[in-house]
Parts: C-alpha cells; sequence; structure tokens
C-alpha cells in the first residue's frame, strides 16, 4: 500500500495484528493513521481471536484521537463494527473465492489516495476493475461518517471502503 497512500517524508511501520503485534503506546502517539487490510477471519470471531478485541479498541482510540483510518477488506469491515455499523454474512452458503467485477462510484476518483495514485502511476484509475474477492462477510449498515465507494457488479453487492 506505500506506493498508493504513502506521503513524501513519511514514515511507516508495519504491524501484524494476527500474531499480536500491535502499536506501543509510545508510537501510537507517533502514528499518524492506520491502513486496516485483509485476514481470513470473520470481525465477529472475537471470542475465538484475542487479537480482534485488541484491534476494536485500537480502531476506536484512533478515531476518538482523529487519526486517519482507511480499511480495505476485513479492515473496512473492522472499522464498520468497531465504529457501530453493522457487518453480517451474505446471503450465500459458501465463501466467496473468485475473480469480481467492482464498479466505483464517481466520488472515488476524487479521493485523496486515488488523486496520489495518479500520480504515482502517470494514468487515471479505472471505473471498473477486477479484483480477487475472498469473504463470506459484507457491511450492511455504513457508520456515521463511512463512505461508499463502489458496489460488485455480480453480486450487486456495495463495496464499502471507509476513511475517516
Amino acid at each position: 500500500y506505500q506506493g498508493v497512500f504513502r506521503r513524501q517524508n513519511e514514515k511507516w511501520k508495519s504491524y501484524i495484528f494476527m500474531k499480536g503485534e500491535f502499536p506501543s503506546l509510545e508510537d501510537q502517539n507517533e502514528i499518524d493513521g492506520y491502513i486496516i487490510s485483509g485476514s481470513n477471519h470473520s470481525v465477529h470471531d472475537e471470542h475465538e481471536n484475542e487479537y480482534l478485541k485488541n484491534l476494536y479498541n485500537l480502531i476506536r482510540t484512533s478515531f476518538n484521537q482523529n487519526k486517519k483510518l482507511l480499511g480495505i477488506c476485513f479492515g473496512a469491515q473492522a472499522i464498520a463494527h468497531s465504529l457501530g455499523g453493522e457487518v453480517q454474512p451474505m446471503d450465500i452458503d459458501e465463501i466467496i473465492i473468485s475473480i469480481e467485477k467492482i464498479e466505483f462510484i464517481n466520488k472515488f476518483c476524487d479521493f485523496e489516495y486515488i488523486q496520489n495514485w495518479r500520480k504515482f502511476s502517470k494514468t487515471d484509475f479505472p471505473k471498473k476493475l477486477l479484483i480477487n474477492e475472498i469473504h463470506q462477510d459484507h457491511i450492511t449498515k455504513l457508520p456515521t461518517g463511512g463512505i461508499q465507494f463502489g458496489f460488485n457488479l455480480s453480486l450487486n453487492k456495495k463495496i464499502k471502503f471507509l476513511q475517516y
């Protein structure tokens, strides 16, 4: 994600939350924001995965401190779940593992990170994109301030990237 999101003179650190790696309190004070990406867990697996409780606390604390949060796939679900949105299983009997076509809503292309992507890649961001999807849950209600940027064409499901 650094090639798209990193700005000049920013320092980046990576944490593997699933392995219990979280920033120290000192590091949290110095961090401006978090990008939370995918996971093979559901946001509802808190009773089986202690790291999820810690992640949700970090998200709520970061949100209350006005830090930047960007969630992609599971990360969007984790932010929604932590901040009062709803994440539910999809109306299917199996996990989706496929390449799916998503279509972005026009306001997505005006998003600051996509503008940075344009500068980095020297091309326009496509309105439709094929992506690998592996999931069984989806966001059914955004928390206050969450933004929808697109939808899955084959499943007619909304794609919700959250940014604060």
